[in-house]
């Protein structure tokens, strides 16, 4: 048998880089039948290719994943990330966020609301906090659901203050759908309602960029909102991933939480196994 023993890769930067992107399915083109089914997961290796090979990205949050229970952790998963998700159905929404193995990472569930698509994660080393909220606010909401989704972004963002992290980054594809955030608003179905609510809680939306651009239409969905201005480093845009026509938003964080300890592991090549000579004894002995 073939053998390699290889660090767990960490990032070799003091910043922590925090991206989302809409990606309108992880599998959509097998079930538009562009692709076999064997290819299902091939956006992965376009993620994992920008975001982290290139981009070098601590944090990865996905909206409109198009997932359920029928898909198992195993088949999403990125090297050296752990994964959180929560799915809607195979025929639209779904958020998940991948974080890199060597932070110090939980889910905090009791941050989450009960309709909202959202996950929320904290990120802790020594005495650095950085909690992170990931959303999908699908459109076409009746009144009744935009302000539930408000009332409980709301009480999301006031639990995740209330555990005094040293920043508060909420990332997602909100569908505001407007020119500039702190622009005008008659064309959204959000109105002002959701600037308002940044305002009052002192939290500053550093995407200006249109991020999702069609044939037909030119807006800022994606969205950043972070309550620490002055610990940006840098924030923008990326190229769409696939078939997607929605642009990535990343910031980076000039504070780093320290990374847990790298680790050797042993990683078999199992294509390079010599069998043949491996069983051959045996052969013998019963021949």
């Amino acid at each position: 048998m073939s053998g390699d023993v290889q660090l767990n890769p960490g990032p070799d930067t003091g910043a922590l880089r925090i991206s989302h992107l809409n990606v309108r399915s992880l599998t959509s083109e097998v079930s538009l039948g562009l692709l076999p089914s064997d290819q299902k997961f091939i956006k992965l290796d376009e993620i994992y290719k920008q975001q982290i090979l290139d981009c070098k990205s601590d944090v990865i949050s996905i909206s409109e994943t198009w997932l359920d229970d029928s898909i198992p952790d195993s088949e999403i998963s990125l090297n050296s990330f752990t994964l959180f998700r929560r799915d809607r159905n195979r025929r639209g929404g779904g958020v998940l966020i991948y974080v890199r193995e060597c932070l110090p990472v939980r889910r905090r569930v009791d941050i989450e609301s009960n309709h909202s698509e959202a996950i929320w994660v904290e990120i802790q080393s020594n005495a650095t906090k950085v909690i992170i909220g990931a959303y999908y606010r699908p459109p076409g909401a009746t009144q009744i659901g935009i302000n539930t989704f408000l009332s409980e972004l709301e009480s999301s963002v006031n639990g995740a203050f209330s555990c005094k992290p040293e920043c508060v980054v909420i990332v997602g594809d909100f569908n505001d759908r407007c020119d500039e955030f702190y622009g005008n608003h008659t064309g959204s179905e959000l109105n002002n309602k959701l600037v308002n609510l940044a305002h009052s809680h002192d939290l500053h939306q550093i995407i200006s960029k249109p991020t999702r651009i069609s044939s037909s239409s030119v807006s800022l969905s994606d969205l950043i909102f972070v309550d620490c201005p002055a610990y940006i480093a840098e924030s923008g845009t990326t190229l769409p991933i696939a078939n997607s026509d929605h642009h990535g938003v990343y910031c980076i964080l000039k504070f780093a939480c320290a990374r847990l300890p790298l680790f050797k592991r042993k990683i078999y090549n199992y294509s390079a196994g010599n069998y043949i000579a491996y069983v051959n004894p045996y052969h013998m002995l019963l021949g």
